[in-house]
């Protein structure tokens, strides 16, 4: 077979023919006017900053052409399947750990240990994935980006209420007491929360932390069944509700607006949220704020991490030049490009230090602290598949207890069946 290969390829060049070629390691690469295909998800600003990382590898690389292909997030799934069951799959996908493995399932994905083994790619100088963009062992994508949860607060209402602010020593009674006395009431009416946090979905930025922080997961280490019914788990979910249902202290479900949105109109004075996420909207808020470590539980600090990365279909033609640009991408230039979004953190820990990440002249103070402190106790999703079928479960479940619709113990034993059964079905087979 390699000497059929080697005479076609000899036959076209003795032609003058544009045919493929091989590469060091046997494989057979499309003619180099064939562009490497690279499909993303995101906004302007997200596209506007790819086709700058675009740019600057076809200007190091300039042999070797490049289409990126922008999608919304809503479209690009649905629109990469159909792709790839065509036939005509991307070169390089960005990834994320909610549909990793179904991709990969499907042997969709070119596993990257031995791209990385062979380039020495140093791993080591990224932030920990955990089993993010890995599978069963296998290196799926190289991380891109991703967040964090932590506790913006307003610290102008901090100072008129004679508050000190939060520091990274807080702990979970150090919010609480801290939330009732932030809370303004007038008469029946909440005119501003001690704390908002979101209630329905994941659950990454807001209930996930406080089990965690409890020293219980959502599921067990073989993800296989739900520990939401245990004690631990109970105890930590009580917390979090007697916070919005006894004290008062946080809006149930649907009572006020988005998160982001209800920390910048002054209707709470902390808010869990995703860091960096929504650190360029907040700079346009009327008083002083800046970001803190999340308060510590009763067994440990922990957060929630997030990230997306950039992996290659199995189904790409041309996987060596495919991995000399999947590297560039998420490389150092590149991670100060996309590190100058101020929308995501960059896998690369010593890009959180460049000024277009961290900028000296515009709140908040506190972000690198808070990454410094927060990053070595991170913990992933559990991603697993039916992923967003179970998560959907329990964010909905997470809305009844919440807003005192079941009580905690009850509505987290129902849920725990309920993932049970989904990961039953989705592992069937295995």
């Amino acid at each position: 077979m390699l000497l059929a290969k080697v005479a076609a390829v000899a036959l076209a060049l003795a032609l003058g023919i544009a045919g493929p070629a091989l590469t060091s390691t046997g494989e057979v690469a499309l003619a180099a006017t064939a562009p490497l295909r690279v499909m993303v998800w995101g906004g302007q600003p997200e596209i506007n900053t790819y086709t700058k990382m675009i740019d600057a590898f076809s200007k190091a690389y300039p042999d070797t052409p490049v289409r990126l292909e922008p999608t919304t997030w809503g479209e690009y799934f649905n629109k990469l399947q159909v792709q790839i069951a065509g036939g005509n799959p991307p070169d390089i996908v960005l990834l994320n750990g909610a549909f990793i493995r179904d991709l990969a399932a499907q042997g969709a994905l070119t596993d990257l240990n031995p791209f990385i083994k062979q380039y020495k790619f140093p791993l080591e100088d990224y932030w920990e994935t955990h089993d993010i963009l890995r599978v069963g062992g296998k290196m799926y994508a190289l991380p891109l980006a991703g967040d964090v949860a932590g506790l913006y607060y307003n610290r102008s209402a901090f100072e008129m209420a004679g508050i000190g602010t939060p520091t990274a020593n807080w702990k979970w009674d150090d919010l609480r007491q801290a939330a009732r006395k932030l809370t303004v009431r007038a008469g029946d009416v909440t005119k501003r929360y001690g704390v908002i946090w979101d209630v329905a979905g994941n659950g990454q930025s807001s209930y996930i932390n406080f089990l965690l922080q409890n020293g219980v997961r959502v599921l067990n280490e073989t993800l296989t069944r739900s520990l939401l019914a245990t004690e631990p788990a109970v105890e930590a979910i009580q917390y979090w509700t007697d916070i919005i249902l006894r004290d008062g202290s946080a809006p149930r479900p649907n009572v006020l607006s988005a998160v982001s949105q209800a920390f910048l109109n002054e209707q709470a004075a902390m808010a869990y949220h995703l860091v960096p996420l929504p650190i360029n909207l907040f700079q346009q808020a009327k008083f002083d704020w800046d970001i803190a470590p999340m308060p510590s539980g009763p067994k440990r600090r922990a957060s929630e991490v997030n990230f997306i990365g950039f992996g290659i279909t199995s189904g790409s033609r041309q996987k060596e030049n495919a991995w000399k640009l999947l590297s560039f991408l998420v490389g150092e230039e590149c991670q100060i490009l996309f590190a100058s979004l101020r929308q995501n953190l960059p896998a690369m820990r010593n890009a959180i230090l460049t000024p277009a990440f961290a900028d000296p002249k515009k709140p908040p103070r506190g972000l690198i602290p808070t990454l410094q402190v927060t990053m070595p106790h991170t913990y992933d999703l559990q991603f697993t598949r039916g992923w967003t079928e179970w998560t959907n479960l329990l964010g909905a479940t997470m809305v009844r207890i919440a807003q005192g619709q079941v009580s905690v113990e009850s509505g987290l034993r129902e849920v725990s069946e309920k993932i049970d059964a989904v990961l039953r079905r989705v592992n069937a087979g295995k």
